[in-house]
């Protein structure tokens, strides 16, 4: 029962995203930006990223 109620509350959800909110950089500039993070991550090793190369 209880999960149901869940799935009916986020049905219920309405998002609304005030212009104050909105991200102030260019699609071009969010893209460069995730390259240049991509760049400097590449060579960091976790549990959860292959080891380069691979």
């Amino acid at each position: 029962m209880a999960s149901s109620a869940k799935d009916q509350a986020f049905t219920k959800v309405r998002v609304r995203v005030e212009e104050e909110d909105e991200p102030r950089i260019s699609a071009e500039e969010r893209e460069g930006l995730k390259k240049d993070n991509e760049e400097s991550t590449a060579n960091v090793r976790g549990s959860d990223r292959r080891p380069p190369g691979q």
